[in-house]
C-alpha cells in the first residue's frame, strides 16, 4: 500500500465513508504493514472484528450527529442573521446546546467587520451558553474547550470594539480554560 493510498484511505475512513469490510480490510493491512508483523490467530482475529466494527459503528454515529448539529446551527445561525440581536427571542425554545453555541459563535464572528458591538453582545450570549454547558453531557474535556473558544471569541470581540482591558481579561480566562481542556492547537 503506498503512503499517498494509505492517507487517502485514512481520510475516508475518518469521515466514515468507509464500509465496513473496507475499514477491515484496512485496520487488517496497517497492522500488516508494520515490519515483522504475523497475522493473528483466528480467535484474536474474531476479537479485532468485533472491536473494529464497534469503532465503526460508533464513527459512523458520531458522523451523524456532528452532521445534524451542523445541519441545525447553520438553521439558527441564519434566524439571527434575520433579525440581528433580537432574533434570539425567536429561536426555537430548545435548540442543540451546541448547535446554538456554534450558531452564536459562527454570527458573532461573521460580524466582526460591519457590527462589532453585536459581535461582542452574541459572543458574550456564547460565553454565557458555554458556561452552562452541562459537563455529564458534552464530557469535562470537550466543554472545557467550548468555554475556551467562546471567551477567545469574547476577547476577539471585545478587541475588535476597542475595549483592550476587557479582551485582556477574557482572553486570560480562555487562556486558563485552555489549559484544562483536550489542549487541541486549533484553539
Amino acid at each position: 500500500m503506498s503512503d499517498r493510498l494509505e492517507a487517502d484511505d485514512l481520510a475516508l475512513l475518518f469521515r466514515g465513508e468507509l464500509t465496513q469490510p473496507q475499514v477491515k480490510s484496512l485496520v487488517r493491512s496497517l497492522l500488516q504493514s508494520e515490519p515483522g508483523s504475523v497475522a493473528p490467530p483466528a480467535e484474536v482475529d474474531s476479537h479485532y472484528d468485533a472491536a473494529i466494527n464497534r469503532a465503526h459503528r460508533a464513527a459512523v454515529r458520531f458522523e451523524h450527529r456532528n452532521h445534524l448539529r451542523k445541519t441545525e446551527a447553520r438553521k439558527l445561525e441564519a434566524v439571527l442573521a434575520e433579525g440581528g440581536s433580537e432574533a434570539v427571542e425567536r429561536l426555537p425554545r430548545r435548540p442543540s446546546p451546541l448547535a446554538l453555541l456554534d450558531a452564536l459563535l459562527a454570527r458573532s464572528w461573521a460580524l466582526r467587520y460591519e457590527n462589532p458591538a453585536q459581535m461582542e453582545q452574541l459572543a458574550g450570549l456564547a460565553t454565557q451558553h458555554a458556561d452552562r454547558l452541562d459537563v455529564r453531557v458534552h464530557g469535562l474535556p470537550q466543554t472545557l474547550d467550548l468555554r475556551c473558544r467562546a471567551w477567545a471569541e469574547l476577547g476577539n470581540a471585545c478587541r475588535v470594539g476597542d475595549k483592550l482591558d476587557q479582551a485582556a481579561a477574557a482572553l486570560e480566562h480562555a487562556r486558563s480554560v485552555f489549559a484544562l481542556g483536550t489542549g487541541d492547537q486549533f484553539l
